[in-house]
């Protein structure tokens, strides 16, 4: 059985290319592989029972180090995080950012949106 070559030209090839650089781009310049599946409890206002409801839910994010200056999507933090840098959200996107158990976020100079 003798394999095929795949051309550059394969539109699967460039998908496969444009959906690497995209997670990559999640919270600075990470490579896709860095990105996992984390999960967070989001809460909010049940106006007809009058209470706060709960629900977990799991999002696809990217590790928040102290490295990190730019943002989009969905990050992470995971443990003890001091950054002296200014954390940007980039232009126009939108940006999550998890707090796993424990977990403590400290950046110097803020955050840009």
């Amino acid at each position: 059985m003798s394999s095929k070559p795949v051309s550059v030209k394969s539109p699967i090839v460039w998908a496969s290319i444009v959906v690497a650089l995209a997670a990559s781009l999640m919270c600075g310049v990470q490579p896709a592989w860095a990105v996992e599946e984390v999960q967070y409890v989001e809460k909010s206002w049940d106006a007809e029972s009058k209470q706060v409801v709960s629900e977990t839910k799991t999002a696809q994010a990217a590790a928040l180090t102290s490295d990190t200056e730019y943002i989009n999507g969905w990050c992470y933090v995971s443990g003890t995080i001091e950054g002296s840098k200014r954390l940007t959200v980039m232009g126009g996107q939108e940006a999550n950012i998890i707090l796993t158990d424990g977990s403590k976020l400290t950046l110097e100079k803020g955050i840009n949106v």
